[in-house]
């Protein structure tokens, strides 16, 4: 899902400038190794570093990773998630998605608390709707919209609560008593 002026990093050159924008230098990541088309040898223990090794027994410890399995590595599958990330990776689209998580919305409620003009917030919408993170129903000639589904509310939680951590490292709001 790459289009024309799309373009990824050299195998073994850094993340294109301003990749990482707001994250601390020890975020930045280069990659290393082998392109996409290249076929990818499995880790052994003795590859990682301790570091390593107590994340990846972490991972194969974490419940939520339990569904995840080798066709999530998939170039084709991981393409699909950029394209995803790229959908939310805007403060609109990620604020409709969020009001979205509470129930289903007309456009001009959405453009109303969003206080956003109507056609705009219809683009982010017709955007997110082909990314197929959202659904529309159609009632006379009014369209509502809903969350595509479940994952779709979980992302934005897991995004916002990230960001909380990122704002309040020592005590995001998420994690205060009551909430």
């Amino acid at each position: 899902m790459t289009g024309p002026g799309h373009r990824r990093p050299t195998p073994g050159g850094p993340v294109p400038a301003g990749a990482g924008a707001g994250l601390p230098a020890a975020a930045s990541v280069t990659r290393r190794g082998p392109g996409p088309d290249a076929h990818a040898t499995p880790l052994r223990p003795a590859d990682l570093g301790a570091a390593d090794q107590d994340a990846a027994d972490q991972d194969a410890a974490d419940p939520g990773s339990a569904d995840l399995g080798p066709a999530d590595l998939d170039p084709a599958h991981l393409d699909v998630a950029v394209e995803v990330l790229r959908l939310l990776a805007d403060p609109t689209r990620l604020a409709l998605l969020r009001h979205l998580a509470a129930g289903e919305r007309s456009v001009g409620a959405l453009a109303l608390a969003l206080d956003r003009p109507v056609p705009a917030v219809s683009q982010h919408l017709a955007r997110l709707r082909g990314g197929q993170l959202v659904r529309t129903r159609r009632e006379a000639s009014t369209v509502h919209y809903r969350l595509a589904n479940e994952h779709v509310a979980a992302l934005v939680a897991h995004v916002l609560h990230q960001a909380e951590h990122v704002r309040h490292p020592f005590d995001p709001p998420h994690h205060a008593p009551g909430r």
